[in-house]
């Protein structure tokens, strides 16, 4: 094309109408060169085009059922102009063979026949829309173009009335829908074809797509104005990681990635020029390819987009995508919108990284500051204060979803600096300002906690700190005499700065939001822990008791035995809480101290079976016991055994529930499955078949008492109760009073047991049925509703106070207990065999067992509630 010579068009404005469609092809037909444009005055800025006509359609919508064959030639037939999200707009010439190459590899790949009848999601002023219309023109289909845009309800009526049988939208859009499966339900298997736009989008997300569209032929493709899908992913045929990918090639297209990581495109579909307001220019080089700003990889022939390169971000010398950081952060939190990140100024390191947060996403700001800093560490990048975490009403986006990032600064960096500068009037962040004071605190919390870089601003919480954590903390802080004063503010969420002299007390308005945040969680910490303290004390009352009743002739099996039957279920209902609400949060928070935790716990366990079963040995040989059970099973088998396995199955747990959109809801399915395979295996006799084979522990773990998956099944029902509690404490959602649906649960319980023909089994000390666990599961709910209320009465009796404040520390001290209670009678029984009376033989382990308890019982309690030091 000879540069120096005007470029006569047909201007048309961008409307999402039938008119539109009809001016564009009016203009192909008559070889003139169409140019969509936003406003009249648009094409005065660039000379080179002479504007013959300005065509201004009208707005009419609904469906478009011409058909239009593809034109096949060189000659020029639309310049699209684009800017993306960055720079001045740029005009793309696209010639016939450009979209008549496009338009027919999409066709192919995704196999549309003339039935299509396309709901059209996207305005088609765009490329991909307009692009969607040529394919439906072409195959003499139907398109359909909504009058008021996306609209999931308008899509319901018409997948009802059979009036649809294909999509098309982009990420952002798709979303809505997948967020909200629910509403497409069994109307999904109408779609045939859906295509997807070249946005990010998640392996998850384009398997949730398979699962709600399970006919469709679903493709996504990725490419710019100047080379529109140069690669197709037919998400409907592929599987595993490759669905992270944005597809291959598309047939005689070509894709390469330059030296320095940006993708080439090559091809018939590829432009080769555009206009600037300098002019024309070349889009390609003088071998035909097309450098993007996109950066990329290609792997087993799948090319993977990684972000643009004009958005990187250097910070310190390490180069990171926005994008990528954005992904990671939506992975970690099980969401798909509300982040954005940028690109901003930092005098240390160049660039800094900002994070902007919608303020109607539910997620804390200092959680996910913790959250970014643990994925940039993952990336080599050590962003110290050059990450900026700042909420905003709304992130800038295009009509189709993209991120404006060179937006973002302009938008709140203002408002940041306004925020920051107050609260640099009071506290400073920076490292020369911390007191001797804060930095004892600080080293605490590092070896505490495990976490390297300790904020003075942040919470005990933030860390992933709990209930164990906190012990040692406490006793820590004790031992290095830091005042109970500042033990107790901190366990109540307060931060390091908060909590010394040189930080201001009297007036924490800017921070009492998330203070009493994390308030909340300790007091509901405090609760969980009193009922977890209810029931080991039953457990102390179950092991020992019955002997001392009937000899006192008040045992009475009906009154008694379904308390007593409680304590297993009961305690592995609580236990599941604990995990819940303690472990699955820490594991997004900080996965290394979540391992030591469950490390503890497990040599804990394992001391403990080690000594019963050592125990269990000497009593077998000096007393001369007979057994029916092999020796490993006689010396291992107990409910230790289980919760050693149970608390080794966490990481286990967490990674298969968590992978899953509606954590809650797959806990609940698994307890349901637990309970089923446990029914499953007596009907296969696995337990015999075992046994024949020697594998007679695995057998009773499987059938007996303390069988692994009845087990489970109960930790989960306790599992999706702590998960539900810790959502709303993230969320700050006010809980629901577990109470009435307890007392439901209670009733139901029983009621079945009725219906059954089994209420005598109440009176039998035997294996749980599921009734009763559904019963015992209202009585956990019960106690734990009565101790959440409890916490928030203002003015509460002495006595009682200091009885919950005890349970509460008995349920901090619960595993040990557990542990220790199982070993007095084993204990016993040695001493007597060496001669012991028989009095002197229960007291001196009973005595040890209370007497340690009782010691840890005082010191915590003064830790926690005492401030006298």
């Amino acid at each position: 094309m000879d540069q120096s010579e005007p470029i006569n068009v047909v201007g048309i404005i961008s409307k999402n109408s039938i008119d539109y469609i009809d001016a564009m092809f009016q203009a192909y037909s008559e070889n003139k060169i169409a140019i969509p444009v936003s406003n009249i005055e648009f094409g005065k800025r660039f000379k080179i085009l002479e504007f013959q006509q300005i065509i201004e359609p009208g707005l009419d919508t609904g469906w478009y059922n011409k058909s239009h064959d593809l034109i096949h030639s060189d000659d020029l037939a639309q310049i699209s102009f684009t800017s993306g999200t960055e720079g001045e707009p740029k005009g793309i010439i696209l010639t016939h063979n450009n979209l008549a190459d496009v338009t027919e590899r999409i066709n192919k790949v995704m196999q549309v026949t003339s039935e299509i009848r396309e709901y059209v999601g996207v305005p088609v002023y765009y490329s991909f829309g307009f692009g969607r219309i040529r394919a439906c023109t072409a195959a003499g289909g139907k398109s359909y173009i909504p009058r008021n845009g996306f609209n999931p309800l308008e899509i319901i009526e018409m997948l009802k009335a059979d009036q649809i049988n294909a999509i098309s939208a982009v990420p952002t859009l798709w979303r809505i829908i997948l967020n909200n499966p629910s509403i497409i339900g069994k109307l999904g298997e109408k779609i045939r074809w859906i295509e997807i736009g070249s946005q990010y989008m998640s392996g998850d997300e384009k398997e949730q797509m398979k699962k709600l569209f399970p006919n469709a032929k679903i493709a996504q493709h990725y490419g710019l104005t100047e080379a529109s899908r140069s690669s197709i992913l037919d998400i409907s045929a592929t599987e595993g990681g490759a669905l992270e990918s944005v597809g291959k090639p598309a047939d005689i297209s070509n894709i390469d990635i330059s030296v320095d990581g940006r993708i080439r495109i090559r091809g018939p579909h590829v432009a080769n020029q555009m206009i600037t307001g300098d002019g024309m220019a070349s889009t390609i080089d003088h071998d035909g390819w097309l450098t993007t700003n996109d950066l990329g990889k290609i792997e087993d022939g799948y090319l993977y987009f990684m972000g643009r390169a004009d958005d990187i971000i250097n910070c310190g010398g390490i180069k990171v995508s926005p994008d990528l950081i954005e992904k990671q952060i939506y992975k970690s939190l099980e969401i798909n919108s509300g982040i954005a990140v940028a690109r901003i100024a930092d005098p240390i390191r160049g660039d800094g990284i900002l994070i902007a947060l919608e303020n109607n996403c539910a997620i804390d700001s200092d959680e996910l500051k913790i959250l970014a800093n643990k994925i940039l560490k993952k990336m080599g990048v050590q962003a110290g204060d050059s990450l900026k975490i700042v909420k905003t009403e709304k992130i800038p986006t295009t009509e189709t979803g993209k991120v404006k990032r060179n937006e973002l600064p302009n938008l709140i960096e203002k408002s940041y600096q306004e925020e920051t500068a107050v609260t640099n009037q009071t506290i400073s962040n920076t490292t020369d300002n911390i007191t001797d004071e804060q930095e004892k605190l600080c080293a605490i919390w590092r070896e505490v906690l495990e976490v390297e870089d300790i904020s003075i601003h942040s919470s005990f919480y933030d860390y992933g700190g709990d209930s164990l954590s906190a012990i040692n903390l406490t006793l820590t802080m004790e031992r290095l005499d830091v005042p109970r004063q500042i033990a107790q503010d901190i366990i109540n969420g307060k931060s390091i700065a908060q909590v010394t002299e040189d930080a201001p007390h009297s007036d924490q308005s800017a921070a009492n939001g998330v203070i009493d945040k994390y308030l909340y969680i300790a007091t509901t910490s405090e609760a969980i822990n009193a009922v977890r303290g209810i029931m080991v004390l039953l457990l102390l009352f179950i092991r020992w008791s019955p002997g001392v009743l009937k000899r006192l002739s008040l045992y009475d099996e009906g009154l008694l035995n379904p308390l007593f039957r409680l304590g297993t279920p009961g305690f592995a209902i609580v236990f599941g809480i604990s995990v819940g609400f303690y472990f699955f949060h820490q594991f997004g928070i900080n996965k290394a101290k979540t391992v030591k935790n469950i490390r503890v716990a497990q040599i804990l366990l394992v001391c403990g079976i080690g000594t019963l079963a050592l125990m269990n040995y000497l009593n077998l040989i000096y007393a001369d016991y007979e057994r029916e059970t092999p020796m490993l099973s006689y010396l291992v088998y107990s409910v230790l055994f289980y919760y050693l396995l149970a608390v080794s199955s966490i990481s286990i747990w967490y990674k298969i529930l968590t992978s899953f959109k509606n954590t809650i809801a797959a806990t609940l399915v698994g307890a349901a499955i637990m309970f089923l395979l446990q029914v499953q295996f007596k009907v296969w006799n696995f337990s015999s078949q075992l046994t024949e084979n020697g594998w007679y522990l695995f057998g009773r773990m499987l059938e007996g008492k303390y069988s692994y998956f009845t087990m489970t099944g109960m930790v989960f029902c306790g599992l999706s109760i702590g998960l539900y509690i810790r959502n709303c404490l993230n969320e700050q959602r006010k809980l629901v009073n577990f109470l009435p649906f307890g007392a439901a649960l209670i009733l139901f319980g029983i009621i079945i047991s009725i219906e059954n023909g089994e209420f005598d089994k109440w009176q039998e000390y035997t294996i749980a049925r599921v009734w009763m666990i559904i019963t015992y599961v209202g009585v956990v709910l019960t106690m734990l509703s009565i101790s959440l209320y409890y916490n928030t009465l203002k003015n509460r009796n002495k006595l009682f106070l200091f009885i919950y404040r005890i349970l509460a520390i008995l349920g901090l001290l619960s595993l040990p207990m557990y542990v220790g209670h199982r070993l007095v009678v084993p204990a016993k029984d040695l001493l007597l065999i060496v001669d012991v009376p028989g009095i002197a033989a229960i007291a001196v382990p009973a005595l040890v067992f209370f007497g340690l308890i009782g010691y840890w019982t005082h010191k915590l309690y003064r830790v926690y509630y005492s401030v006298s030091k």
